[in-house]
């Protein structure tokens, strides 16, 4: 079947039972692209507890979410995500035994890096008391004790926890239904883990219909192995720096070398300023391809900014973590990098090729509302933060159009011979630029096909 566009304005070719569509008094535009998404984690929260922003903002009503969890759930393992102590307050393994005593527990903080489990779930791992000296090889090397006695808290361990558990790859559909929902029909996985195993997984999620919206996936070195296919591609080498555990200069700088040798592109998570000095270093001294792109640039003071437009540098960024997060921000990050947060207009002004991702699911996997928190740039409390780095509606749009393999840089187009994804809003353009929201996106056809119609 042609999934390509074949005609713009009537007279439409007469094929016997093609399908139309009254579109009179809508908008049509391309189908939108998730520029940063961690796909399968995604999946996996949709049938999690939600233990932060913005469903919890208050200890109370997490006590009470776990209450009622346990009631309903009785010994059942509970999987929850998104906490962050700035709301909800610090919790380890004593204070969830409290609280939910008879399930097994493991809660993820926001960032992802850190589990924290209760006594039930400690011992359902075989994580038993003792000396950190003593610990065997099969203990997981982030598992925090003090004087003696496990925490409950598991730091970067997501693969020993995930082979504990037995755990099988979390089904697709769902987080595909919802995607497809919000108007999005490419994705750009960011998972610095991915190797040809979710590779392969998700072919066999695209070949039996339960992910219908085509992907390229970043990963580690191994994935250099893979075969693309016109839907689902390799994309760039994924590196994750934390702050407060940096990798060594050369050790890096050779793992980028390599990737090099390969004509494979980078691209780098950096959210504090130190990570950005840290990641600008390492393209500095390896060089730099037309591709290469900075995963959030979440602080970019000026004497940065430069450096990124010299390199010749892509930001993805997250508009919607303003809304999300602005207040912790504001309590938490330093003064003199507070005006330079997930900036917007100003990466334009100096000419930074700028698309967004949603980062789900630790930010709202609605790219509508990053469209929206990009024009309003407000906090949850109504706080302003950078008015003058406000984007147009026009502007907020083009974040998620632009093409996967260069974000920021080119822009998809409704025309013949382009890829049929399309995404049909329910009102002109007039009113939905006064209301980004998901809710008008009534129609979206991904690869010539639909995959969401709203009822009307």
């Amino acid at each position: 079947m042609d999934n390509k566009l074949s005609a713009i304005t009537p007279p439409f070719p007469e094929v016997w039972g093609i399908k139309t569509i009254d579109a009179r008094g809508a908008t049509l535009i391309p189908g939108l692209h998730d520029h940063h998404i961690h796909l399968s984690a995604y999946a996996s929260s949709l049938g999690s507890l939600q233990c932060g922003a913005p469903v919890l903002e208050t200890r109370r009503q997490l006590i009470d979410h776990l209450a009622h969890y346990g009631k309903q759930h009785p010994g059942e393992w509970l999987r929850g995500y998104a906490y962050h102590p700035y709301l909800i307050g610090d919790i380890d393994r004593d204070w969830l035994d409290q609280h939910i005593p008879d399930n097994p527990v493991r809660i993820q903080h926001r960032s992802g890096r850190l589990w924290i489990l209760n006594s039930l779930a400690l011992r359902q791992l075989g994580l038993i008391e003792q000396a950190k000296a003593a610990l065997p090889p099969t203990i997981p090397k982030g598992a925090e004790i003090i004087q003696g006695r496990y925490t409950g808290r598991l730091y970067e361990e997501d693969a020993w926890l995930s082979t504990q558990l037995g755990q099988k790859m979390p089904g697709l559909r769902s987080a595909s239904d919802t995607l497809a929902s919000f108007g999005v029909t490419g994705i750009t996985d960011c998972s610095p883990r991915n190797s040809t195993k979710e590779f392969d997984y998700f072919q066999h999620a695209q070949d039996t219909g339960m992910l219908r919206q085509s992907v390229r996936m970043m990963g580690c070195s191994h994935l250099n192995q893979a075969v693309d296919n016109p839907r689902l591609q390799t994309a760039e080498l994924k590196i994750h720096l934390l702050e407060s555990r940096l990798p060594d200069f050369d050790d890096i700088c050779q793992q980028v070398r390599i990737c090099r040798q390969q004509n494979r592109r980078i691209a780098i998570h950096c959210v504090s300023r130190t990570e950005l000095v840290f990641a600008l270093a390492i393209l500095g001294e390896c060089g730099v391809l037309t591709g290469d792109r900075l995963e959030h640039a979440g602080v970019a003071p000026p004497e940065l900014m430069h450096r990124i437009t010299a390199l010749n540098l892509a930001v993805v960024t997250q508009p919607h973590f303003l809304w999300e997060q602005g207040d912790r921000y504001l309590a938490e990050v330093e003064r003199k990098d507070r005006p330079w947060l997930y900036l917007g207009q100003s990466f334009l002004r100096a000419g930074v090729p700028l698309a967004a991702g949603s980062d789900a699911p630790f930010g709202s996997a609605d790219p509508w509302v990053s469209m929206n928190s990009a024009v309003r740039r407000q906090s949850r409390s109504g706080l302003v933060m950078g008015s003058q780095d406000r984007l147009t509606p026009e502007q907020a749009l083009d974040l998620f159009i632009s093409c996967a393999q260069f974000p920021g840089r080119r822009y998809r187009q409704i025309e013949i011979g382009e890829q049929a994804d399309l995404c049909l809003l329910d009102a002109p353009w007039q009113i939905v630029r006064n209301d980004l929201n998901s809710r008008h996106c009534r129609l979206t056809v991904s690869n010539g096909q639909i995959i969401y119609q709203k009822d009307r």
